[in-house]
């Protein structure tokens, strides 16, 4: 059993992305929960999703999103790069790429594996 805790997360010292980890743990803790069935949430697509890769955010921003969204993708479909993205194109556009709600038939919703809609 893997319990509802996220793996450690190593930001670096170039990605300002504590507040995206913290809230994607805590989102996906709390939903592991209720559902029984924990899944890892892509600390990445949040932060592209919301045009913010390596650019502090509020923990409850994740949460938001989530709810506003309804599109969770997991961690094994967008790995977290940090600041990869961010480098690989002009205008991080690389990053947007990378974003589920924006591309939902590129990337599965771990909500629906959650029983979570």
């Amino acid at each position: 059993a893997h319990g509802v805790m996220h793996r450690a997360i190593h930001q670096g010292f170039y990605c300002g992305s504590c507040g995206w980890v913290a809230g994607t743990q805590t989102l996906e803790a709390r939903i592991a929960i209720v559902s029984e069935n924990y899944i890892p949430y892509s600390i990445q697509n949040f932060m592209n999703c919301a045009g913010r890769p390596c650019v502090g955010a509020q923990p409850f921003s994740t949460t938001n999103q989530g709810q506003k969204e309804g599109f969770i993708v997991p961690e094994n479909e967008i790995r977290y790069t940090q600041r990869a993205c961010v480098k690989a194109g002009p205008g991080k556009t690389e990053c947007y790429k990378k974003c589920g709600k924006n591309h939902p038939y590129n990337y599965a919703n771990a909500l629906h594996e959650q029983f979570v809609v």
